[in-house]
């Protein structure tokens, strides 16, 4: 397997042989690269299925919003009364 760095602006390839670990070393060593991919690859934008999905969602929210009247007042007790 081979790997470019830079180091410097000057990118050189170096090579790794994984075949050298044994299965359970190859195994850590994918779980870490999987790690440094979510920790340092930046999250490509949402798709627009997922806007689709919030625009829906806020629409049925506002569908079933209502306003209070303007003289309602809350009260803590009676919400609580049995």
């Amino acid at each position: 397997m081979y790997i470019s760095i830079s180091e410097g602006g000057n990118i050189m390839a170096k090579a790794i042989q994984i075949e050298r670990l044994p299965e359970p070393a190859r195994n850590e060593l994918y779980d870490f690269y999987e790690f440094l991919v979510k920790k340092y690859v930046p999250v490509l934008t949402k798709s627009g299925s997922d806007r689709v999905a919030k625009k829906a969602f806020f629409n049925n929210v506002t569908s079933r919003a209502f306003t209070l009247p303007a003289n309602f007042t809350f009260d803590r007790n009676e919400l609580h009364e049995r």
